[in-house]
């Protein structure tokens, strides 16, 4: 397996933004190969399409009561800028109406996400592979599978172009989260639509990560709406190499072969 980029030069600063970035997408795609085909673990935590679906899966089966259990600080800070409520953290005195501002929460899973092997998804949902398996509750299942959670992040982006991140909360482990949850401000409806926006929001990072790649994503990661933010400015700088996906309302094609680059080798 190789990337031919042949009519590149090997000085970075020489290339295009588009063939810097088919050159990253080549890298991504050959660590997620080696993970895949050799079992290494050769991707970056939060840039894990298995972790991120996993995820995915567990937050939807998981119960109202448990969303706000380890949520609620994440959908009261949404919630205040509706008015609905005092935020959960307060926005930094420097971050100004015309930044770009992003609220973060990472969710740590552990070993009992094992347990969902016996499920799969199909049609939107969480379900058994089998009529047999019948004793199990994903619920509980979900529950098990959550080891800790963090506070609210908050992350903008100045008009300078300077980041900023203020963390809160975050668990005495010894190892990166599972998965960093992310969004733009938005007023979710009820609990029941913000547990959906979350499971949308993993979507998206799946979705992300395989484009990344340079490869089709899975049929059910084929998902339109905000992912992460290095992809939203991504999509906007590269736009005639990448399609809008981050807009929920674009009109996308065919996503093979708007995500599969020349001398790419898409995974069958």
């Amino acid at each position: 397996m190789y990337h031919d980029q042949s009519g590149y030069s090997d000085d970075p600063a020489k290339r295009t933004d588009e063939e810097n970035e088919h050159v990253e997408q080549a890298r991504r795609f050959a660590r997620y190969h080696v993970y895949r085909e050799r079992g290494y673990d050769t991707l970056p935590a939060l840039e894990h399409p298995d972790n991120l679906t996993a995820a995915a899966l567990v937050v939807g089966q998981l119960s109202l009561e448990r969303i706000e259990a380890y949520f609620g600080d994440y959908y009261q800070q949404l919630r205040s800028h509706g008015g609905h409520t005092a935020p959960a953290v307060e926005i930094p005195a420097a971050v100004e109406e015309r930044d770009y501002l992003f609220y973060q929460k990472d969710l740590y899973l552990g070993t009992a996400l094992e347990e969902f092997e016996q499920f799969e998804w199909r049609d939107g949902v969480f379900q058994p592979v089998t009529d047999s398996v019948t004793d199990v509750d994903p619920a509980s299942v979900a529950d098990r599978a959550v080891v800790a959670v963090s506070g609210v992040h908050i992350r903008w982006l100045d008009w300078s172009a300077t980041e900023h991140v203020v963390r809160h909360d975050e668990p005495a482990l010894e190892r990166d989260p599972t998965v960093r949850f992310e969004c733009r401000p938005f007023v979710p409806d009820s609990l029941d639509s913000f547990r959906d926006a979350l499971v949308h929001n993993l979507a998206c990072q799946a979705r992300d990560c395989y484009i990344g790649m340079g490869i089709a994503p899975p049929e059910e990661m084929r998902v339109q709406g905000f992912g992460t933010y290095e992809y939203y400015i991504r999509y906007q700088k590269l736009d005639s190499m990448y399609q809008p996906y981050h807009q929920r309302n674009a009109t996308i094609t065919d996503w093979q072969e708007a995500t599969t680059p020349n001398g790419h080798f898409p995974l069958e």
